[in-house]
């Protein structure tokens, strides 16, 4: 870079020469007894030229020294094509206005050090944002002002970068239907979206933003506001995310239930700074369950109710089917056998023979279906014998070997409760039979004080008792979900262990007493 010769020299405000400096780095100096120099410290020189901020010295609105950064900022290659130049000729449009009031000022106070930000222009028309601090000198003989000038631009882009940034993220957070909150470690709260302001609190945010939990009594009662700041301590000790759901006043008077998802953020140096929040109204989806619970809880009911109802007409007709079909015919078969006694051909004999085992068979096929339709056991001997006589007639009729095992004890059950327990057994083994593939299975019964327990077990191929509700079709009857639901209303449990080449197990857990709703 070129230089001129004889660069500057500077004078205090005394007028006396504090330096002298020129471009063949010899220096020479008058110095009071206050300011005394080294001869040969040319190094002072240098330095101004190697800052890396621009310098400048400009008098009656002219550059009359500038240093290496001062030419590069402007973007030049050599200083003196800035020196003598107007620096009106550098400056935003939009700021010569600005800077010529600057100008004025500074004429106006000569003695005081200024602060100013301009825009100016490159050579390559590139606009920079500086920041000048100046100070007054005098430069050969005449007022100066010594300019430091700072390039900016950057700066101000990261900030406008981030101003931007924060105006969508407020934005975002304004866009999203649900309260969002933020606080710092003091639990001062930083910041909200509107409807957290409107909807909780019923307050515009400037009244929220620098307050706690403790500044809105008369929305916040007391013990809320203790449970809300002991959830929040232990966030921040210790880290991490947090949920929990709590009822909350809102700014209408409604009382509604909230989830609450809370996080700490952190700060640069990777130290908990603070929590955010965010509330999801829940009040709809509790009323919505509670419906759904109260309507399961009637289709429970009504299933037990049709599974009764059945039974009543299943038992009806097996005793009618036992006391009147089944009697009629033992005394026609008796009668039959008189008949026989009497008579006189032996084609007579051989035909009343015939009649007599059609109808044995008949008695016998009506005793069967009595049975199938409703085993007089159940109400004769009780559960117990019941589930005993089930396992053998599937003993009977298949290729498993059941086995049966019990307590020893006689339960005393509700007629109503015997009857559903028998039917969720039989289709249990109904689902043995059919889908197992087991070659053993076995049904354990045992009770105490208030439940009785039923257990069937097969070495069968099992199955993901993840998947039961979509193994519903496949299933005996409407399967173990429909058992399961009956076993519900019951105030019971049905629980079952399984898994895939592990064989099942399927617990009946029951109340020995209820009262069907």
């Amino acid at each position: 870079m070129k230089t001129s010769n004889r660069l500057f020299n500077l004078t205090n405000r005394e007028n006396k020469t504090l330096c002298e400096y020129d471009n063949t780095e010899s220096v020479k100096m008058s110095c009071d007894k206050d300011l005394a120099i080294s001869h040969g410290d040319v190094v002072y020189r240098e330095m101004l030229e190697v800052l890396p901020v621009a310098v400048v010295v400009h008098s009656d609105g002219r550059f009359v020294y500038v240093n290496r950064e001062a030419v590069r900022l402007h973007g030049l290659e050599c200083d003196l094509q800035l020196i003598n130049r107007s620096l009106n000729e550098f400056v935003h449009p939009d700021d010569v206005l600005k800077f010529q009031n600057t100008v004025f000022e500074n004429a106006k106070m000569v003695d005081q050090k200024r602060h100013s930000e301009i825009r100016i222009v490159q050579a390559k028309n590139k606009v920079l944002d500086l920041e000048v601090t100046s100070v007054p000198v005098v430069f050969k003989g005449k007022k100066a002002r010594l300019a430091i000038c700072v390039d900016k631009t950057e700066q101000k882009n990261i900030k406008a970068s981030l101003l931007n940034h924060l105006m969508f993220l407020e934005t975002l957070i304004d866009t999203i239907p649900n309260p969002i909150f933020y606080k710092d470690m003091k639990g001062i709260y930083l910041g909200c979206n509107t409807i957290f302001a409107q909807k909780i609190l019923g307050l515009p945010r400037s009244e929220i933003i620098g307050k706690t939990l403790y500044d809105f009594p008369d929305l916040i009662p007391l013990i809320n506001a203790d449970i809300y700041r002991d959830h929040d301590q232990k966030l921040l000790e210790q880290s991490g995310v947090q949920v929990y759901e709590s009822k909350v006043r809102c700014a209408d008077g409604f009382i509604r239930e909230f989830i609450f998802y809370k996080a700490t953020y952190m700060d640069s140096q990777n130290f908990v700074s603070g929590l955010v929040g965010v509330m999801l109204d829940i009040t709809e989806l509790r009323k919505v369950e509670q419906d759904l619970y109260i309507y399961q809880d009637k289709l429970r009911g009504l299933t037990s109710s049709i599974t009764l109802a059945e039974e009543f007409e299943r038992h009806k007709i097996a005793t009618n089917l036992h006391e009147q079909i089944g009697q009629t015919l033992a005394v026609s078969k008796m009668k039959l056998g008189a008949l026989r006694e009497v008579a006189t051909t032996r084609e007579m004999i051989c035909a009343l023979d015939e009649i007599r085992e059609l109808i044995s068979q008949t008695i016998q096929d009506t005793r069967s279906l009595t049975f199938e339709l409703s085993p007089p056991v159940l109400h004769e001997v009780g559960l117990k014998g019941a589930l005993e006589w089930l396992v053998e007639n599937f003993t009977n009729q298949g290729t498993i070997r059941y086995s049966f095992q019990d307590d020893g004890k006689t339960p005393h059950l509700d007629g109503n409760i015997r009857v559903l327990l028998f039917r969720a057994t039989r289709e249990i083994l109904f689902n043995v039979a059919f889908h197992s593939n087991a070659v053993d299975a076995n049904v354990n019964f045992s009770e105490d004080d208030k439940h009785v327990y039923i257990s069937v077990k097969d070495n069968g191929v099992g199955f993901d008792p993840a998947k039961i509700d979509e193994k519903v079709a496949e299933l005996s009857g409407v399967g173990l979900f429909s058992i399961r639901e009956r076993i519900n209303h019951l105030g019971g449990r049905l629980e079952v262990e399984s898994g895939p080449g592990k064989g099942t197990r399927v617990t009946i857990v029951s109340p020995k007493k209820y009262h069907l709703k």
